[in-house]
């Protein structure tokens, strides 16, 4: 197999596990808060660049004594797919949070939601910055001690809280949380 070949054999692997997410994930609602675009090319580009290396290795590639041992780039691989901050739905149902491309799905019922949490408040990246963000996560707690969060990786952290505000009662934000819509003013 030839360089070329591996590098195209990656891509297209990346895009089907793309394809797949988008196809398990997108079916259950219109209210989706996935990774923001450059956080996905980020992410396409490590993951294929390690399973081209991946197979480059399991195929013969030509390997030196300075050159890293095999099996440095599996796992490497394996972390980065774990690590990919998933996608977040919201149903009438409740607040759907998928990992692994999909493959796994954490749940928690609007009526099991116990906090709606968030660790700073409104902040622009610079001064000039037209894109607000309410700060590294919005955390929500179920009753069974499950936690979904909404981190600045993850898109329309302000329509997130838009959505919550409409399925979760007021007692259940942290104090102003519920008042507070970032980037309105």
């Amino acid at each position: 197999m030839t360089e070329n070949t591996e590098l195209l054999f990656s891509a297209i692997v990346v895009l089907a596990l793309e394809v797949f997410e988008f196809f398990a994930v997108r079916k259950e609602s219109a209210g989706i808060f996935s990774p923001r675009l450059p956080w996905r090319l980020f992410n396409y580009f490590c993951i294929a660049s390690l399973l081209f290396f991946s197979i480059h290795y399991l195929l013969g590639g030509a390997r030196g004594p300075k050159d890293p041992p095999f099996w440095f780039v599996l796992p490497l691989l394996v972390i980065w797919i774990f690590v990919r901050p998933g996608t977040l739905v919201a149903t009438s149902a409740g607040l759907f949070a998928y990992t692994i491309y999909g493959m796994r799905r954490h749940f928690i019922p609007w009526t099991d939601v116990k906090a709606v949490t968030t660790e700073w408040q409104e902040e622009r990246l610079s001064y000039h910055s037209i894109f607000p963000f309410t700060g590294y996560t919005v955390g929500v707690m179920s009753r069974g001690g499950l936690r979904i969060v909404h981190t600045i990786s993850l898109r329309r952290q302000a329509r997130f809280l838009d959505v919550l505000r409409e399925h979760v009662p007021a007692s259940a934000f942290a104090p102003g949380l519920y008042d507070w819509h970032p980037g309105r003013g």
